[in-house]
């Protein structure tokens, strides 16, 4: 099982992975969609960020779910997980 200290060098690898790949490639359509129009550049950018901010969410969900698969979680104290961890 993992935990939080011991998880697997591929899961981090993978979110910069995936951030950096949709950072370049959303940089490229906003470039070229500025050509076109300003306004499909702004709306390539809000893109971009909803897009990032959806995968930072997602790389953080893994550690809820990693708190939670711990066999003292008590999903009616959260405090007491909170101290686990931060332990």
């Amino acid at each position: 099982m993992f935990t939080i200290n011991n998880l697997p060098p591929q899961v981090d690898a993978s979110f910069a992975e995936a951030t950096a790949a949709l950072t370049a490639r959303l940089e490229a359509i906003t470039a070229a969609a500025a050509v076109v129009d300003a306004t499909l550049e702004g709306a390539a950018k809000a893109t971009l960020g909803r897009m990032q901010h959806d995968l930072q969410s997602l790389h953080g969900r893994r550690w809820a779910f990693l708190i939670r698969s711990r066999s003292d979680f008590d999903p009616y104290n959260p405090s007491l997980h909170v101290r686990a961890v931060s332990a």
